[in-house]
């Protein structure tokens, strides 16, 4: 048998060997990462090279022909036909929607006016009307059948009251012109 410092000596040798093994893949290993360090960095460099390269060409074509750039402000309205945004129906309406309104905002407002002014008219007839029939009443203590009777032949339309009314209103129009005119006169006199 072998004795101890056989085997010892062994596997040393063995240890050793080993890792002289190890140490020559180490230094091929980093050998070939320094290969393959250069080789990027070659690959980089040429890359680089072209990408400025193509830049050049590009800006010398860009240069010899400059792109032509147009630019148009031509704005087009489309109101009928398939590209237009208003469908027929809803054109239609709209137009129709604009002649019913036209005519309500211009005279609808004037037709107020005169309503309510007629209203305020009729009103104050009324009270008149109410006041000269009741008066009659107070004064007679019976129903004033004349008051009575004259209205309804002026709701019947008869123009004899018409024709009175215009000859008196006619009377009373020159009679409010000659007292105006006294009343001048009186002003100048003084």
């Amino acid at each position: 048998m072998a004795t101890n410092d056989e085997i010892i000596l062994k596997l040393m040798q063995h240890v050793s060997d080993e890792l002289e093994n190890i140490s020559t893949k180490v230094n091929r290993l980093e050998q070939s990462k320094e290969r393959n360090e250069i080789f990027l960095a070659r690959q980089r460099e040429l890359l680089n090279e072209n990408i400025q390269a193509t830049n050049k060409a590009f800006r010398e074509v860009i240069e010899e022909n400059p792109p032509i750039i147009q630019e148009t402000h031509h704005s087009q309205y489309i109101l009928f036909g398939k590209d237009s945004p208003f469908s027929s129906k809803l054109l239609l309406s709209v137009i129709t929607l604009l002649l019913v309104c036209i005519p309500m905002i211009k005279y609808v407002p004037p037709f107020f006016n005169e309503r309510s002014a007629l209203k305020e008219e009729k009103d104050h007839y009324k009270l008149f009307y109410d006041y000269v029939f009741l008066n009659a009443f107070e004064k007679t203590k019976t129903v004033p059948t004349e008051i009575v009777r004259t209205m309804n032949e002026i709701k019947a339309g008869k123009p004899i009251y018409s024709n009175y009314v215009d000859s008196l209103n006619t009377q009373y129009h020159i009679h409010l012109k000659k007292e105006n005119l006294k009343a001048e006169l009186q002003k100048l006199e003084e």
